[in-house]
């Protein structure tokens, strides 16, 4: 076997291996929130909510500051290291932001409905929904003359608005099935008969 033929075939095992990896190995949670801050710039371009973005961010970008909250979480639950544009958003990353990604409502049937109630109940006030509320109230009482601590708030709350509103469009958030803790319980099985369970690191998470 030619050196060249032995490459290629070592190349193609390693890209079979790459492809077949579990997802739960492999997540697309960066690249999920990073596309979500893409749209929603695009969308938003010429329009003074854009310019508005550009002044608190400065030099950074909306897809930067995406992924922060995660790393905020994770640096508490993991202590993984943060990158160092989520440094600079969080120099002093607050704690217990777990629940704030997502809104676990209890699916009853498969028709059901969630009320009002459902929501609020599942939300207990501490979840994605409150957390854009606020979030976004400290958006609004921001200004274009704000610097120190509080343009630091503006970059912070930009982080959560732009990542909880990528959480809340994966259905793994906002739902709870027989207590599967909205996906991070259930468990599915590849093709060599192994179960794994299937955790939320492959969502928006």
């Amino acid at each position: 076997m030619g050196k060249r033929t032995a490459t290629r075939r070592v190349s193609a095992i390693l890209l079979s291996i790459l492809m077949l990896t579990p997802a739960n190995l492999l997540s697309w949670s960066v690249e999920g929130h990073r596309t979500v801050a893409l749209i929603a710039m695009n969308r938003l371009q010429g329009t003074p909510t854009a310019a508005r973005i550009k002044k608190i961010l400065g030099k950074l970008t909306l897809e930067d500051i995406a992924t922060c909250p995660d790393e905020v979480r994770d640096l508490e639950k993991y202590h993984a290291p943060m990158s160092a544009v989520c440094k600079k958003i969080f120099p002093k990353p607050p704690k217990g932001t777990a629940n704030w990604h997502f809104v676990d409502i209890p699916i009853k049937e498969s028709d059901f409905e969630p009320s009002t109630s459902d929501v609020n109940t599942a939300c207990n006030n501490n979840c994605s929904l409150t957390q854009i509320d606020h979030f976004l109230n400290v958006l609004s009482a921001s200004k274009s003359t704000d610097k120190g601590q509080k343009k630091l708030q503006d970059q912070q709350a930009l982080s959560y608005v732009v990542h909880f509103i990528g959480d809340l469009h994966q259905p793994l958030h906002s739902a709870d099935r027989n207590g599967d803790r909205g996906g991070n319980d259930e468990h599915i099985s590849f093709w060599n008969g192994r179960e794994r369970q299937a955790r939320t690191a492959y969502d928006l998470g």
